[in-house]
């Protein structure tokens, strides 16, 4: 279950609340006792392909750049 705080806490602690969700937590924020919006850390892309993953590709692409399956 998400972390809570009412949108009066987020306006007045708003850097404290990034903190926390770029450490992973989902925060749902509350107007009028009533969730409103759940505020999360971005799913981050890998920058860096595993070899396995590209040689993996490369083999199923064949010799002449299709795919063999």
């Amino acid at each position: 279950m998400a972390a809570t705080i009412s949108a009066r806490d987020l306006q007045n602690h708003t850097a404290e609340v990034l903190r926390r969700v770029a450490a992973g937590e989902e925060i749902e924020v509350l107007e009028d006792n009533r969730p409103v919006a759940r505020i999360g850390p971005v799913a981050r892309r890998r920058q860096w392909l595993l070899a396995a993953d590209v040689i993996g590709e490369l083999v199923r692409l064949g010799p002449d750049g299709h795919r063999t399956s």
